[in-house]
């Protein structure tokens, strides 16, 4: 059985995603959540190019990316001029976004990430994280303990857009132990002159089942990102 805390992608069929964390932070169908949960799939987020959440909120479902564009012109320290925009969720501004239900510091890249799942509305009443707006969760890609796997990824694209991606998972000891190792390598530029945003970061997740009843999974991401704040 699948720990209660972990939504196993692998269920997933096509762009329609089974089950969800986002409801009651348990594993539920989402026929069974009362919240409006709207999941991207791994399949989907490909098929639409995504490569982070800004590009990903382009097709969700009553979001939008904040422009500024209900205040007044004039340069402002939060406004649209940030590294890290903010997402409007049904109107609300300031929808958050996390990673495993955890405060995501900076620019979130989806080179990691198993599933997106965007939350509308105030389900943070009820766990006391989020705005008004609602919630946009990625779910990371963890360290599996059945088999190996290794996948590459190219993206190439207008502005000198060529991206890398590279992701193994690593059985050390079967149905104990795995590492998987995720890397991206990004170098793209803009229609604006002078415009760029490059990156080189990995992520690492270690799973360790000593016991039948006890799985410890820990996750660690580092890197570098530059780019023009235009």
């Amino acid at each position: 059985m699948l720990t209660p805390f972990e939504v196993a992608t692998t269920q997933d069929t096509g762009y329609a995603g089974q089950d969800t964390l986002s409801g009651s932070r348990l594993r539920t169908n989402l026929r069974d959540v009362a919240a409006a949960i709207s999941p991207m799939t791994a399949e989907f987020l490909r098929d639409i190019a995504a490569t982070n959440v800004e590009s990903a909120m382009e097709y969700g479902v009553g979001t939008r990316m904040e422009t500024d564009d209900a205040r007044a012109a004039g340069p402002v320290a939060d406004g649209y001029n940030d590294s890290t925009r903010s997402i409007r969720i049904r109107g609300l501004p300031g929808g958050g976004r996390s990673i495993n239900f955890f405060g995501a510091p900076g620019e979130v890249d989806l080179y990691m990430s198993e599933s997106l799942e965007v939350s509308r509305g105030p389900n943070s009443i009820l766990f006391g994280f989020g705005s008004p707006g609602g919630l946009v969760n990625i779910m990371t890609k963890r360290a599996q303990v059945a088999r190996n796997r290794t996948s590459l990824r190219t993206q190439v694209g207008a502005w000198a857009h060529r991206r890398f991606e590279l992701d193994h998972n690593q059985v050390i000891l079967p149905g104990k132990i795995a590492l998987r190792l995720n890397g991206l390598l990004q170098n793209s530029g803009g229609w604006r002159r002078w415009d760029y945003n490059d990156s080189s970061r990995g992520a690492l997740s270690l799973r360790v089942s000593p016991w039948k009843h006890t799985t410890v999974i820990t996750n660690y991401e580092n890197g570098q990102m530059q780019s023009h704040v235009t």
